[in-house]
């Protein structure tokens, strides 16, 4: 009898470490789920805005928030752009209309994101909105969730 008790109690704490572990995997995805789309949203806004008067900083804060791959492409196509915006005095603002996770895990997560985004320039006398679609990936990285690819859909 002891040693079927023995057996049965051994069965019983394995049973519940594993119950345990499931409950803080479900618990780690719930959490990066929720500070993913926190982080698309806001990042989404970030990458949209820019004012012609501080560029430089406006395009750090999201090279601030890449990984290095992301920090690369972005680079190149906002270096591109600058003389335009300034030569222009473009600016625009973003606002989050919907966003919704298309997968997740506690390492990447896919978020599309809706948007609209005003913009306003001296080519036109009055500020123009335009409503875009990005999916944007999030790597999580060094206690944070990166930018890992953004695409216009």
């Amino acid at each position: 009898p002891a040693t079927v008790l023995g057996i049965v109690a051994i069965a019983l704490a394995v049973a519940l470490v594993l119950t345990m572990q499931q409950l803080g995997n479900r618990s780690a995805l719930d959490n990066a789920r929720v500070s993913a789309l926190a982080v698309a949203k806001t990042y989404s806004v970030e990458i949209a805005g820019y004012d012609y008067r501080h560029l430089d900083a406006d395009f750090g804060v999201v090279l601030a928030n890449s990984t290095p791959s992301f920090r690369r492409s972005f680079t190149q196509s906002s270096n591109a752009l600058k003389s335009t915006l300034t030569k222009y005095r473009a600016r625009a603002s973003a606002k989050v209309v919907s966003a919704g996770l298309v997968s997740a895990s506690t390492s990447q997560a896919v978020a599309l994101v809706f948007l609209d985004q005003s913009v306003m320039n001296s080519a036109q006398k009055s500020p123009t909105t335009d409503r875009s679609q990005v999916e944007i990936t999030l790597d999580y990285s060094g206690g944070k969730w990166l930018i890992d690819q953004v695409t216009l859909v």
